[in-house]
């Protein structure tokens, strides 16, 4: 019995049988012989569980679509400035390839291009995110360590991204003809 004081107020039961209405009708039973007064209400330790942290599901939820939504507006975003770049590096790239550059040359100048900020970028939104999860993990009585595999996995991931949203624009400009990149200047 928790909370007793006077009057009845919860009873936690552990029951690992399988006749569970059977042993709600019992139970039922004794309540009434033993508190006649007080109504039976008999409720489940795990639904109670489940509606508490409905909430936080729910907001779990909302939190995936927008960091989906926000990874495909920076998919788009960096599709975006590498075909800008492209245009703007036309005739580098075509006096390039003129003066004897390969295709795999053009395209590993370009990738590092934007390579270059996602590192940079990462490197600041790491710190920035390792500090941030730092302080509110010190919130709770139970927490974990962070560990430098996530960071990896990240960095990863984010590299994948880059070289999915620029790879196809950049070996697209690599594959053109350099007469055309040179025949307007």
């Amino acid at each position: 019995m928790i909370g007793y004081d006077g009057a009845p107020s919860r009873l936690l039961i552990n029951y690992s049988g399988t006749r569970l209405d059977d042993a709600k009708e019992q139970l039922q039973l004794y309540w009434k012989e033993i508190f006649p007064d007080s109504p039976f209400i008999c409720l489940f330790l795990g639904d109670q569980l489940v509606s508490k942290h409905k909430d936080d599901l729910q907001v779990s939820r909302i939190i995936i679509a927008f960091w989906l939504l926000s990874i495909v507006v920076s998919c788009f975003g960096l599709f975006a400035l590498a075909q800008s770049t492209c245009r703007k590096k036309g005739s580098e790239i075509a006096i390039r390839k003129t003066l004897g550059a390969s295709n795999q040359n053009v395209v590993y100048m370009l990738i590092t291009d934007f390579g270059k900020w996602v590192v940079v970028s990462f490197s600041l939104g790491s710190v920035v995110g390792y500090l941030g999860i730092r302080s509110w993990m010190e919130t709770f009585a139970y927490r974990t360590n962070i560990d430098w595999q996530v960071f990896a996995i990240t960095f990863g991931v984010g590299m994948c991204f880059l070289l999915i949203a620029i790879g196809w624009q950049t070996f697209r400009v690599a594959k053109e003809n350099p007469i055309r990149g040179l025949r307007y200047e």
